[in-house]
């Protein structure tokens, strides 16, 4: 199961890219948003370096982004916060079955 957590690590390095250029253009609800996202992946891939970077991550951008979160949460409809934080989601779902299957397999 290490090795599956393993290989879901490039598609969060991906998105943690994409939230990157997304703060840099003034998107701090959608990169606030996916690094909660993939704080909770990293968590249930039990990764403590992931998790800690993220942590980081999400405290420097939280107080900066305080308005753009407000306004990104009261202008977009719910369907357009889904698809920004798809892949997020994604990850958290696979993240989510090796969290499972690890579970399974170290109790059975």
């Amino acid at each position: 199961m290490s090795f599956l957590a393993a290989c879901i690590q490039p598609l969060v390095a991906y998105l943690l890219h994409l939230a990157h250029k997304h703060y840099a253009d003034g998107g701090g609800g959608y990169t606030a948003a996916n690094l909660v996202g993939l704080l909770c992946a990293e968590m249930l891939m039990q990764n403590v370096a992931g998790l800690a970077g993220i942590v980081l991550l999400l405290w420097r951008v939280w107080r900066p982004t305080a308005k753009e979160r407000a306004r990104w949460r009261k202008e977009r409809p719910w369907g357009a916060k889904a698809a920004e934080v798809s892949g997020a989601i994604v990850v958290v779902v696979l993240a989510a079955l090796c969290a499972f299957a690890s579970w399974r397999i170290n109790n059975g």
